[in-house]
């Protein structure tokens, strides 16, 4: 929407979306993780129906955070679209390397040590990420 100058929001108002997005992740995570009650088949299918409409919301959100690179490289009118998607799918690309770097170090550390630490760890690492980058954007622009 914003590459293509139909709806862009400020760029601090989108950025902060996006660190509110991460910190929701972390929240989430933790919860999951230290929740008392055991989880019902019901429940695990309810957060798999909304997952999808959270990670298309939070896709979204990143997005207008990426269309603000994608205006500083002024791309040229005649190939906007070639150019958004060959961005998106470098973007995909790179997370789905990231991917592959890191799954396999997890799954290692998580049968080394104790998998809902490295979780508790790496989950909280999140949020806070979110939370110093939230407070960049919305609190000491």
């Amino acid at each position: 929407l914003s590459a293509l100058g139909i709806y862009s929001p400020e760029p601090r108002i989108a950025e902060s979306f996006i660190a509110l997005s991460i910190i929701y992740l972390g929240a989430e995570n933790l919860h999951a993780l230290f929740r008392k009650a055991p989880v019902r088949a019901s429940t695990l299918r309810a957060v798999a129906r909304r997952r999808w409409i959270i990670a298309g919301l939070f896709g979204l959100i990143h997005g207008f955070g990426f269309s603000y690179i994608l205006a500083d490289l002024g791309l040229p009118e005649g190939s906007i679209w070639t150019s958004l998607m060959g961005f998106n799918l470098g973007v995909e690309l790179g997370q789905l390397l990231i991917i592959a770097l890191f799954v396999p170090l997890l799954a290692w550390a998580w049968h080394r040590f104790n998998a809902t630490a490295i979780s508790a760890v790496a989950s909280a690492s999140i949020l806070l990420a979110g939370c110093w980058w939230l407070a960049e954007r919305a609190v000491w622009p």
